[in-house]
C-alpha cells in the first residue's frame, strides 16, 4: 500500500518538475485531461461496471452520493440564510460541498487505500452519483444562481450520454445480472 502511494506522489512530483523545467508544452495538462476522458475513464468504467452485480451492497454505494448531497443542501441552505450569505458563495458550497474528484483521483487512490476489488464500487459512486449529480443538480445550481433558464431534461440527457465515460456504461450491464437464480426452461 505504502509503495503504491509513494508511487503517486512520484508521477505528481515528476509531472510538477517536468512542467518547472519546460520540458513538456504547456498544452501537455490538457492532451492528458482528454486521454484520460476519452479512453481512461471510459475502460476503467467497462471493466469495473462488468464485475458487478446488481445488490442491495451496489445500490447502496450509489445512494450514498444523493443522500450527502440532500444533507449538504440543508445544511448549505440553513447557512446562506443565517449568515446572509452571498448568492454566488452559496452556488460554490451547493456544488463544492457534495461533490469531489471522484474519478481523476478518486480511481488512482481507492486501489491503494482500499484495496483494487474497491475500485469497482468506486465507479459505481462516481457514475451513478457525483457525475449524475454535478450533470442534473450541477447544472440546475449553476442556471439558478446565475440568473439563466434551468436546463430541460433533454439537455440534461444529451450533456450525460454526450461524456465519453458513459458510453461503455451500458454495455457490461446488457442484460443486466442480478443476483436472483435463473428460471430454467
Amino acid at each position: 500500500m505504502v509503495a503504491s502511494f509513494a508511487f503517486i506522489l512520484i508521477l505528481l512530483g515528476l509531472g510538477k518538475y517536468l512542467a518547472l523545467r519546460r520540458l513538456v508544452p504547456e498544452s501537455a495538462p490538457d492532451a492528458l485531461n482528454m486521454v484520460v476522458l476519452y479512453v481512461c475513464l471510459p475502460a476503467s468504467v467497462l471493466l469495473n461496471a462488468s464485475k458487478l452485480t446488481w445488490s442491495l451492497d451496489v445500490l447502496g454505494v450509489a445512494a450514498v452520493p444523493w443522500v450527502l448531497l440532500g444533507v449538504s443542501t440543508v445544511m448549505v441552505v440553513a447557512l446562506a440564510r443565517l449568515t446572509r450569505m452571498r448568492r454566488d458563495a452559496t452556488a460554490l458550497l451547493l456544488l463544492e460541498v457534495p461533490l469531489g474528484n471522484t474519478s481523476f483521483l478518486g480511481f488512482a487512490l481507492v486501489p491503494v487505500l482500499a484495496g483494487a476489488e474497491a475500485l469497482r464500487y468506486a465507479v459505481v459512486f462516481d457514475q451513478l452519483g457525483s457525475f449524475l449529480i454535478l450533470s442534473i443538480v450541477g447544472l440546475s445550481v449553476i442556471a439558478y444562481f446565475a440568473g439563466g433558464e434551468r436546463p430541460g431534461l433533454r439537455a440534461i440527457v444529451r450533456r450525460v450520454a454526450g461524456f465519453p465515460r458513459c458510453w461503455p456504461w451500458l454495455l457490461p450491464w446488457w442484460p443486466c445480472r442480478t443476483n436472483r437464480p435463473r428460471r430454467s426452461a
